[in-house]
């Protein structure tokens, strides 16, 4: 590992917003973290750098936030970037996201944001997919009620197959855009733009967003 990622991993131990299982609880770190049980918070699952999380909790100062990712020098770059802007109301998990409804017991989130996950293009990683039955179903278990999830993604394949998941549960997205930034009147949260995006707007890539709802529990009751 190159000397500059090894001092942030080790940094990011020590600092009071990033939230690891080796320190034990994550949900009991998150809730003394808030001084208590969030009521409205938002969940973004592959936060990275943490330039939508940070952005979202500048514009809505009375919400809660929390990034989770699986990178702990993005997860600095995360950190530094809130404690930076002074913002109390975002913080960061170090987690599998497939380990969500077995951290998660109190916390209920109100929004789910999915952003840029890895395609897993082949067959058999199919259950790691963010979007997939597998993931769609733990979700499930970590919301407070009808809950907006939001998918953004350069890649087609992941538009594609996401559609396909959720008609199969006959799921209808509010919102299924192949290409974002060819519409007009763009929502102002839907144009915050990631690391990621920024590389693959400038690679030519079209951006694409769904929109749906998930109900808790709703995968146990289609079983």
């Amino acid at each position: 590992m190159p000397r500059k990622k090894l001092k942030k991993k080790i940094e990011a131990d020590f600092l009071e917003n990033i939230f690891q299982e080796k320190h034990g609880d994550v949900e009991e770190q998150l809730i003394n973290f808030f001084g208590g049980i969030p009521k409205n918070i938002t969940l973004e699952i592959g936060c990275g750098h943490g330039i939508f999380s940070n952005a979202m909790a500048e514009r809505f100062p009375e919400r809660k936030f929390l990034g989770l990712d699986l990178k702990t020098n993005r997860l600095w770059n995360a950190s530094k970037s809130a404690t930076a802007k002074n913002l109390k109301n975002v913080a960061f998990v170090y987690l599998n996201a497939n380990k969500l409804a077995d951290a998660f017991r109190k916390v209920k989130f109100e929004e789910i944001w999915i952003t840029f996950p890895d395609p897993m293009i082949k067959r058999r990683a199919e259950k790691r997919r963010l979007t997939s039955p597998n993931y769609l179903k733990i979700y499930s278990k970590i919301i407070s009620g009808k809950t907006p999830v939001y998918l953004k993604t350069d890649d087609e394949f992941t538009y594609n197959y996401t559609l396909e998941v959720l008609n199969n549960f006959n799921i209808e997205p509010e919102i299924s855009i192949f290409d974002l930034y060819s519409q007009n009147n763009i929502d102002e949260i839907f144009a915050i733009k990631t690391r990621y995006e920024e590389y693959h707007l400038e690679k030519g890539r079209k951006i694409k967003l769904i929109k749906f709802y998930l109900e808790p529990d709703f995968f146990d009751k289609k079983s």
